[in-house]
């Protein structure tokens, strides 16, 4: 489907929903009573085909299966779980309605003080399920709209039993998150960064004690917002919600008759609340004494104190434990086919630089997946903490590691990922380290020349399931530490008792309690135009060359299109580590760049699709700046894009500019090489050849 056919499809939607609220379908129908009445044979079959156009305009377009992990902002949307309302199935549904949001003075404030068009944005999620309202102007009251359906069981409760199952269970919580980000007024496909600004967290439950009443619960601000709002005084902001629970099955949401009273709700809740409150009070005496015990054993050994991170605040400035940022996921709308797609995907969200990971208090906060892809943006941790995620959800041992990495002569903290595999012939242990940042995978057992250049020690291992910490006396890689994590000598571990039972008093929000596997709804990939952005970048060189060297611009067609192999060849290569052979492509520039030319080449890759930023970096890096500034004689340039697209609109956009010319007396850039090596971890170096 189309990106306009889904506009069109959503319009569709919006317009239903309005007919059916209104009472406008019902009036149509009379309306063609009153004119048809009395009225011959032949005027009847008239009034049938008025009659038949009136249903088929009230039914709702059916979904494709993609449609179905599509943003909110259309009156009804299921985000996650299988996907599908099946009109045969009966399900259990928690119907949210976001009206509107109150008192966001530091929306209003920071939207002025930047001096750009600022919109806000609603993210709701539960039980793995997500859903997102359109991006409305930022103010202190913005108009964020939108309903959303979210499974809580199939099949419907049919008894006492079963409804007591369901209020039980731990992961009954529904997070709100609101973003701010910059309004566009070009592509809709062009993705920003987004800002977390607010969130607040609610029991699910209380669509039973207040079903289909509008209620507001307070937000809390998030980041320079807190700051903002915390300067005003009394202000306080809160999001306006309407909440229910509904049993879907046929074609209307049938009103639920519960076998309990408000009562038996509130004691459950309240059971809940308690069960939560006495597990976290009783890990964290436990986590106390685990850190004397720890650190004694340090001591002991005459080993300097080490950094680990057992606790961390969330975006909600929560302090949790480490492990309950990662359980395993699968990401549904098959947006991700394979691990290799994963870390791809997660290295082409957006980083920003964090001051730390090894527990110093001025660390910034991990963001919770849910979080992260509201923002699409995070530090390194957050990276690594999807990544290990979705990891697991594909059935990997994977784990987050706390430690140190190399960086221009000096160490500082860092942390990524690693996985361990068995080695078929020989039956050996394997363990892989993979850069959340970059996608990159190296090997750690046995150890890589280039794992040990980059990665300096290794303090804690942890996952869902455990937590490690090394007491070895050195943690450093190239001192060869052991990877027996089973060994208690060398690994201190959180005892798993204690473990289940803080998270399996259920996560604080809102994935279910492990060891289930949650789902993640990730939107599918969208497919923008790649001639649309050339074509638009290919205008923006040519109109720099003339007015910073007032050189006018010839283009080569059949050279851009020959520079098509070489841009399948860098992703693949970043995708899968191994490159990917480019002989037919060098023969090509070869047999293409006329006797006594040169050619020069330089491919990028951008995580975004916006051609104004892409020229501003081309020209800020010399080496393409030297391609696009090329003078002389029989110049010819050529570009071309290629687009690959991965979940939640992330794509991985590879540009290459190229020149050919008449070789001077004395070429600036000459080798026997016309093909671009394909990428490593930097991005590859540019090409020159002459013939």
């Amino acid at each position: 489907m189309s990106n306009n056919e889904r506009l069109v499809q959503e319009l569709r939607y919006k317009i239903d929903g309005l007919l059916s609220e209104t009472g406008l379908y019902a009036k149509i129908r009379e309306l063609i009573q009153e004119v048809t009445a009395g009225e011959d044979e032949n005027d009847q079959i008239t009034k049938a085909t008025l009659a038949r156009l009136v249903s088929s305009v009230e039914q709702p377009p059916k979904h494709e299966e993609e449609d179905m992990y599509r943003e909110g902002d259309f009156p009804m949307a299921l985000l996650g779980g299988n996907g599908n309302l099946e009109k045969s199935a009966t399900k259990l549904a928690l119907k949210v309605e976001i009206l509107g949001a109150v008192g966001l003075a530091g929306e209003a404030a920071e939207a002025i003080t930047k001096g750009v068009a600022m919109g806000i944005k609603a993210h709701v999620g539960f039980n793995g399920q997500r859903g997102e309202t359109g991006l409305v102007r930022a103010s202190a009251e913005p108009a964020v709209q939108g309903s959303f359906l979210f499974e809580i069981e199939q099949p419907l409760p049919t008894n006492e039993a079963s409804w007591r199952s369901v209020l039980s269970r731990p992961a009954s919580m529904v997070r709100f998150y609101l973003t701010r980000e910059r309004i566009q007024q070009q592509s809709s496909l062009i993705i920003n960064r987004r800002d977390l600004c607010a969130t607040t967290i609610l029991d699910w439950r209380q669509a039973l004690l207040r079903p289909g009443e509008a209620v507001e619960i307070p937000l809390t601000p998030i980041g320079t917002d807190a700051a903002l709002e915390s300067g005003l005084g009394e202000v306080s902001s809160v999001l306006h919600i309407i909440l229910d629970v509904v049993a879907l099955g046929g074609d209307d949401e049938d009103t639920l008759e519960t076998p309990f009273d408000d009562e038996a709700v509130r004691r459950e809740m309240n059971r809940c609340r308690s069960a939560k409150a006495q597990a976290a009070r009783r890990f964290f005496l436990y986590a106390k004494q685990w850190w004397t015990d720890y650190a004694h054993r340090l001591s002991a050994d005459n080993t300097p104190p080490r950094s680990v991170q057992l606790f961390a605040r969330d975006e909600a400035n929560e302090l949790r434990c480490a492990c309950s940022f990662i359980w395993p996921l699968r990401a549904t709308g098959r947006g991700l086919d394979s691990p290799r797609h994963c870390a791809r995907f997660v290295s082409l969200l957006a980083l920003e630089k964090d001051p730390g990971v090894g527990g110093s208090g001025d660390s910034q906060p991990w963001q919770t997946p849910l979080a992260f892809m509201a923002r699409r943006a995070g530090d390194v941790c957050d990276h690594a903490l999807l990544l290990c995620s979705l990891f697991l959800g594909f059935g990997l041992e994977a784990y987050v590691a706390l430690g140190e990495m190399r960086c221009d002569g000096q160490t500082q903290p860092h942390a990524w990922v690693l996985t361990f595999s068995t080695d078929e012939s020989t039956g050996n242990q394997k363990a892989a380290a993979w850069e959340s940042t970059t996608g990159r995978r190296t090997s750690l057992l046995p150890l890589d020349p280039e794992t040990a250049r980059r990665y300096d020690s290794i303090t804690a291992l942890f996952n869902h399931e455990i937590f490690l910490a090394n007491v070895q006396t050195s943690h450093l890689l190239v001192d060869g530490i052991s990877l027996d994590l089973d060994d208690d000598r060398l690994w201190k571990s959180i005892d798993s008792t204690e473990l289940g039972l803080l998270l399996g008093g259920g996560p604080q929000h809102p994935m279910p309690y492990i060891p289930a596997i949650a789902d993640i709804a990730l939107l599918p990939p969208i497919h923008p135009s790649a001639i649309d952005i050339e074509t638009e970048l290919r205008t923006l060189i040519q109109r720099r060359r003339l007015e910073d060297h007032g050189l006018l611009t010839v283009w080569d067609p059949e050279l851009s299109y020959m520079l098509s192999p070489a841009l399948v060849a860098y992703e693949h290569t970043k995708l899968t580590g191994q490159a990917l052979g480019n002989d037919d492509f060098a023969d090509a520039i070869k047999r293409h760049v006329p006797k006594g030319h040169c050619f020069k080449g330089f491919p990028t890759c951008f995580p975004h699709l916006q051609p104004t930023r892409m020229i501003t970096a081309l020209l800020r890096a010399e080496l393409s700046a030297d391609v696009i500034a090329t003078a002389g004689d029989h110049v010819r340039h050529a570009i071309r894009i290629r687009i690959f697209s991965y979940a939640e609109g992330v794509s991985a956009c590879w540009v290459m500019i190229a020149v050919r010319y008449l070789n001077p007396s004395q070429p600036l850039v000459t080798q026997d090489n016309a093909v671009p090596p394909p990428p490593t971890a930097a991005p590859p170096p540019p090409v020159a050849a002459k013939r």
